[in-house]
């Protein structure tokens, strides 16, 4: 038991370092799209908050915090990206595995498919492995196969197509599998809830070793259930807050907003 709890320990403190680097990168690429802000000495902060830099010789605290759009049943949009990312890699592997070409191939699946357990994802990769092994193209070429193209077992597993490319330039192995899905508006009460939430946190009261405390919120981290549009709507809003300044970071698009604030000493 003593070991088990170790190796857990381990994966958490392995987890948490990537997550610190990774704030890290988003950060450093926000003071680089900012430069008139004058960031200087980024480094990971106590947690809260995530990072901490110096603006004329003073202390900033800034905390990060990501967009998703909401889902109120069924695994996360996050969990469904994550678990598509896994399917690629087993596809990839299993593909190399028996032997065949190198290829491209991209496989649209509907947002219905069941993919969120090892058990599936396990079973939808070897039918999806062994339907195109018979059908990648002996030299350059393109073959597409729609739906009805496919076998009924493929059909049941949500799987809506399948093309498989081969050329001379394409020396490996590579599976893609695009997100799917309709996104809703995203509201301006959605900001000012994530905000609310987040200015909730006891540092934003507690710590006065900073000359500011900001919120740096992100789009497009992961799938396409981030890639918040930053409207107009959104923009013309004043949001009630306990931060001193509120940003937007589009991960993708790399372009920032400053949000209109109105300061508050409680948020409820």
């Amino acid at each position: 038991m003593a070991r088990a709890r170790h190796q857990k320990s381990g994966r958490q403190t392995d987890n948490s370092g990537e997550k610190a680097l990774q704030e890290l990168q988003w950060f450093r690429s926000f003071a680089d799209l900012q430069p008139t802000l004058g960031i200087a000495d980024i480094r990971h902060g106590g947690n809260p908050p995530d990072i901490e830099c110096t603006i004329d010789q003073g202390t900033i605290g800034v905390e990060l915090t990501r967009l998703f759009f909401p889902h109120h049943q069924g695994p996360s949009p996050q969990a469904y990206e994550t678990n598509r990312e896994k399917l690629e890699a087993q596809l990839a592997k299993e593909h190399s595995k028996r032997g065949l070409p190198p290829s491209r191939i991209s496989v649209l699946l509907y947002p219905s498919a069941t993919i969120q357990q090892e058990i599936d994802r396990k079973r939808l990769c070897g039918e999806l492995v062994s339907f195109i092994a018979d059908r990648v193209p002996p030299g350059h070429g393109l073959l597409s196969f729609e739906e009805h193209q496919l076998t009924n077992s493929l059909q049941t597993e949500g799987v809506h197509s399948i093309s498989i490319f081969r050329s001379a330039s394409v020396t490996d192995v590579q599976w893609n599998i695009p997100p799917v899905g309709f996104l809703p508006d995203f509201q301006p009460d959605s900001i000012q809830e994530k905000i609310s939430k987040k200015s909730g946190s006891k540092w934003i009261s507690g710590e006065t070793k900073f000359k500011a405390k900001w919120l740096l919120i992100l789009t497009g981290t992961k799938g396409i259930h981030s890639m918040i549009e930053i409207s107009k709507e959104i923009l013309s809003r004043t949001y009630t807050s306990s931060f001193d300044r509120i940003f937007v970071l589009n991960t993708v698009a790399r372009r920032v907003y400053e949000l209109e604030t109105r300061k508050t000493p409680n948020v409820v």
